[in-house]
């Protein structure tokens, strides 16, 4: 009884070892796995009808790389975006590679918000679409309070909380020192296009700290006429290049430029575009006084609830989960966003974020792509909304997609690695990305086995060994008493 009860115990340590770490199941059409990258983090992949999959009507088969962040105590989630410039495109390995360089453990990563292309002008080549903050440093937001309404963000707030909604970006300018304050608003911040109003620019705008507007000539839609602008230089300003919310900064007019599309802007300065002359009234040697805010916005386009507290920030496109509804082609017709066209109905491969009820963060890839399990269909909007509804999520947001959508984790060489397939079979040069960073060093690469593997497998060999230890006394007694009794 002994004996067996021994070999029955080594035989659970090496069934529970074989299952502790990952669960693979693989048959034809289907794929299956599951990997503890953390405590907090969780990785899934899935092919076909399994999982999450089989509950949506899919016509095709379709691969999803799932992350699912359980909290946020031993991790982090930080945006980052191309060069560390507003206008440009990078890689999402190179974006993570500088990250890398800062001392930042990246463990994984995603692609972000969409963001103008080439063909839209090389001026505005690699401008995210919607609003970026990064370590509480206003990079850029988006054009108006409009698409600010329409187009959500995920956020994390002082308080590591996760927010899903809308963000924007407003400033108070003040001009003192006279008889008089003058105050004015500046709703756009390091935009070079669709312009209107007064807008801000800090060197971030791109690497060599020129801010050059989008002419008529090179874009008709989104371009502006040079004799409708005026650059007020602001000198002065306390740490200008990190412009953060809830601060006030003080500066003077330095310079104003009239009827030019370009200016330099030096080293402890902000510039003011105002388009239409709104701040006529300014002279070089005002005082000038600003503090931006961060605010969502209701349902008339009213700023609401202050946002200051929000660290990290990184745009999406459109909505397909909001407050427990899931969107769809139809809701997107009745509230005429977004425009119904092939990225709304057209299966494609797609990225995304949300959170469910109990806080968890949600994280996904889908691909259009040849795979090594079959051939990877995408997914329509309305099938992208579903997947996260089948997932429990409250709130879920849709990124970049096409040749941008990408997922890289941690592998068991303590490198990155893109887990999915991406559409054009390499990874393409985008503004944004978002990565969880490990802040105690405690992970495990995606596709190495886990530590407490070969703990089991070391408890079950001294469990079989003390098994056949105690088989070689048992048979020696009965050998001795065999012996002894035909003596």
């Amino acid at each position: 009884m002994k004996i067996k009860f021994f070999y029955k115990l080594a035989s659970i340590f090496v069934a529970v070892s074989l299952l502790c770490s990952c669960s693979t199941v693989a048959q034809k059409d289907t794929y299956y796995f599951s990997k503890a990258i953390t405590d907090e983090v969780q990785y899934y992949s899935e092919y076909g009808e399994s999982d999450i999959l089989s509950q949506g009507d899919y016509k095709e088969s379709i691969l999803v790389n799932r992350l699912e962040i359980s909290g946020l105590e031993n991790v982090m989630l930080k945006p980052t975006i191309a060069y560390d410039t507003v206008l440009g495109l990078e890689s999402l390995y190179d974006q993570a590679q500088r990250e890398i360089s800062t001392g930042s453990r990246v463990i994984a990563g995603i692609n972000c918000d969409m963001f103008a292309m080439e063909s839209s002008g090389m001026t505005v080549a690699g401008m995210p679409l919607n609003t970026t903050i990064i370590d509480g440093v206003i990079y850029n937001s988006s054009a108006s309070i409009t698409n600010s309404y329409r187009m959500p963000v995920f956020a994390i707030r002082a308080d590591k909380t996760p927010y899903i909604g809308n963000i924007f970006v407003s400033g108070k300018i003040q001009v003192t020192g006279r008889s008089s304050i003058m105050e004015y608003e500046t709703t756009q911040f390091n935009r070079n296009y669709s312009l209107w109003g007064i807008g801000t620019f800090t060197r971030r705008i791109n690497s060599d700290g020129v801010v050059r507007l989008c002419s008529k000539q090179e874009n008709g839609n989104i371009g502006t006429d040079a004799k409708n602008v005026t650059f007020y230089l602001i000198s002065g300003i306390e740490d200008a290049d990190n412009i953060r919310a809830g601060k006030v900064y003080s500066g003077t007019v330095e310079k104003i430029v009239t009827n030019t599309l370009e200016l330099e802007i030096p080293e402890g300065c902000i510039a003011f575009c105002d388009i239409f002359k709104t701040m006529s009234a300014v002279r070089v040697g005002d005082k000038i006084e600003v503090e931006y805010s961060l605010n969502s916005i209701n349902d008339n386009y009213e700023l609401a609830d202050n946002l200051n507290d929000i660290e990290q920030c990184v745009g999406a496109y459109n909505w397909i989960i909001k407050d427990g509804v899931t969107q769809s082609t139809d809701i997107y017709t009745e509230q005429r966003y977004p425009e119904i066209n092939y990225i709304i109905v057209e299966p494609t491969a797609r990225t995304a974020i949300g959170i469910k009820n109990d806080g968890t963060i949600v994280a996904a890839v889908a691909d259009q792509s040849l795979n090594e399990y079959g051939y990877s269909s995408g997914m329509t909007m309305d099938e992208w909304a579903e997947y996260f509804t089948a997932l429990g999520c409250v709130n879920a947001i849709n990124f970049d997609g096409g040749g941008s959508a990408e997922m890289m984790l941690i592998s068991k060489d303590d490198k990155l690695a893109t887990v999915n397939y991406p559409t054009d079979e390499e990874s393409r040069r985008i503004a944004t990305g978002l990565f969880l960073i490990s802040s105690n060093n405690k992970y495990i690469g995606y596709d190495e086995s886990s530590l407490l593997i070969p703990l089991l497998i070391s408890a079950a060999c001294v469990v079989l060994a003390g098994a056949v230890v105690l088989s070689a006394v048992v048979i020696y007694k009965k050998r001795a008493k065999s012996n002894k009794a035909e003596q």
